[in-house]
C-alpha cells in the first residue's frame, strides 16, 4: 500500500508547517510518501502557479496530477479544483486551517 500525499503548506513546507486555507494559490506543498510502515520520504514542492492572474487552480491541480497524488490537503477546494481532481483520481480531505501537516497526515493513514 504505497500512497503520495499533498499538502498546500502554509510556510515552507515540512512536517512541521501547517496547512494552508488555499490550494489553488498556494505556493508550497508538502509531498509525503506513505509506505506500510508509515511516512516515508517529504518532500517540499514550489508551486509554479501562486501568482498567475487566472488560472492558479486548474494549473495547480495538473501539476498535483503530474506528481502522481493519491490524496491532496488543503484547508478548501474550489469546485472547478475539485472536479478536475475528481476526474483525475485524485482523493482530497479538508484540515483546518493551521493544523500541523505530520498531524493532518497521521489522522488520514488511519482513516
Amino acid at each position: 500500500m504505497k500512497r503520495k500525499i499533498a499538502v498546500a503548506s502554509q510556510g515552507t513546507g515540512g512536517l512541521e508547517d501547517t496547512v494552508s486555507p488555499i490550494f489553488g494559490r498556494c505556493r508550497v506543498f508538502t509531498i509525503v510518501d506513505v509506505t506500510e510502515d508509515g511516512i516515508g520520504r517529504v518532500e517540499v514542492k514550489k508551486s509554479p502557479w501562486a501568482d498567475v492572474s487566472h488560472g492558479a487552480g486548474p494549473l495547480t491541480s495538473q501539476m498535483i496530477d503530474k506528481l502522481s497524488v493519491n490524496l491532496v490537503i488543503a484547508g478548501n477546494f474550489g469546485p472547478t479544483v475539485s472536479t478536475l481532481l475528481g476526474e483525475a483520481g485524485i482523493e482530497k480531505a479538508v484540515e483546518p486551517t493551521g493544523t500541523k501537516i505530520g498531524d493532518a497526515v497521521r489522522r488520514h493513514l488511519r482513516s
